[in-house]
């Protein structure tokens, strides 16, 4: 399996368990009524199931200065999160980001890469700097 491989099915796995667990807990802390959908899958590069889903890609990978000396890849990774079309996506799509920052905050260092971070957002796709 390659680094980009082991990547994308480490990021797969904790979408699918870790990330639906944080869904729950929030929906369960802010008890308002506006409860987000827990993903039903992870589709990596293609695919489309019933909404909410995410859908992870790879853009690119690149070498920093420092990284090429590592033997390190920067790869940015797209993920995607589909829900429903409301009134209120931009409030959806924003508590979907907010958790998916603190799940990649919480797996900053992991057994697949080196390092992650958030980069840039835009509607319903974030993009996330992992060094592996």
């Amino acid at each position: 399996m390659t680094r980009e491989e082991r990547i994308m099915e480490r990021l797969k796995e904790l979408l699918i368990d870790d990330y639906n667990q944080m869904i729950e807990e929030d929906n369960r802390e802010r008890n308002d009524g506006n409860d987000l959908g827990k993903l039903t899958d992870v589709f990596i590069e293609t695919g489309s199931g019933r909404i909410p889903y995410a859908r992870i890609g790879v853009r690119s990978g690149e070498h920093t200065e420092k990284d090429r000396i590592l033997r390190n890849v920067v790869y940015s990774v797209e993920v995607r999160i589909v829900s429903p079309e409301t009134k209120e996506s931009w409030r959806t799509r924003a508590r979907y980001r907010e958790l998916l920052e603190k799940l990649i905050e919480a797996h900053r260092r992991d057994v697949a890469w080196e390092s992650a971070r958030m980069g840039s957002f835009r509607g319903d796709e974030c993009i996330i700097r992992v060094s592996g």
